[in-house]
């Protein structure tokens, strides 16, 4: 049984394409070698006093890689109520519940609280543990349906404002360009800064194309080369080799977005007593 940390998204250090990509590999490869989610666990600090935009983007992003008949599977969990007094944390779940969440909650997704402690892990391992299994419209986009990453729901969010980004860098180096020419030689050193300028938006552009490229694969067929690559392999001991799982009392996919490094750490560790073993190749598993 496992337990899977899954990136967030608006990460300093990698962009959105890349952590979808990620994300859709590995749902992929788990759905295509028989593998059930029991649900997704997203994760909120009360201790925000706004939903910004990003979070916005982000909240969208996810209920797309579930789906709406998979939200019924999802658990909407704030955390940091140790760090909050109780009537402030309460009116800001109130807010989420009627504002941010009431879609979600509407069509089934659970509010709940993380206090930190091993007990409220359990309960919330729990309350997974005691639904039926479930397919996210991600898996069936890409698997079943055999679709581009920008093809799908989730995908295309992603693709949009990767495009409208490459957008931005192309005009800007265009105007770039023209300024550059118009200049007179007697300004030279404006001219090698507005060059400079055009090498870094030249930079930025290639990580965009990068970006977009990597959002018109195919992964279910990504996840059939890293499949056959291993002769004779089950598909179980691929996903043991090829996925970054980290084993608990549950196999649980949790879209840990904006979450500090560490938390999850001290949720999985609490359930090592449990055992760490993972599915054999003989049992088609549930994952949460």
């Amino acid at each position: 049984m496992f337990l899977i940390d899954t990136p967030g998204f608006d990460d300093p250090e990698r962009t959105d394409a890349q952590i979808l990509d990620a994300i859709s590999q590995l749902l992929a490869l788990w759905y295509a070698g028989g593998y059930k989610l029991k649900g997704c666990i997203y994760l909120h600090r009360i201790t925000d006093n706004k939903f910004p935009a990003h979070a916005i983007k982000t909240l969208k992003i996810f209920q797309h890689i579930c789906g709406d008949s998979a939200l019924k599977n999802v658990l909407l969990v704030t955390t940091r109520w140790d760090e909050i007094e109780e009537k402030e944390g309460a009116k800001r779940e109130s807010q989420l519940r009627s504002e941010q969440w009431k879609y979600m909650l509407a069509k089934g997704s659970t509010l709940a609280r993380f206090k930190n402690t091993p007990a409220s892990a359990h309960t919330l391992l729990s309350e997974l543990m005691g639904k039926g299994s479930v397919v996210l419209d991600l898996q069936r986009e890409l698997v079943d349906e055999r679709k581009r990453l920008c093809e799908t729901a989730a995908g295309n969010i992603v693709y949009e404002n990767v495009q409208a980004i490459k957008d931005d860098h192309q005009q800007l180096l265009e105007e770039l360009k023209k300024e550059r020419d118009s200049l007179q030689s007697q300004n030279d050193t404006y001219r090698r800064e507005l060059m400079r300028d055009q090498d870094k938006q030249l930079e930025m552009l290639q990580k965009v194309y990068s970006d977009q490229a990597r959002l018109e694969r195919r992964p279910a067929e990504e996840v059939q080369k890293k499949v056959k690559s291993k002769r004779g392999a089950s598909v179980g001991k691929v996903l043991l080799k090829v996925l970054p799982l980290v084993p608990a009392t549950l196999e649980i996919i949790g879209m840990f977005v904006g979450f500090p490094p560490g938390v999850m750490h001290s949720m999985t560790s609490w359930m090592k007593d449990f055992g760490q073993d993972g599915p054999d190749d003989s049992d088609d598993g549930d994952a949460t």
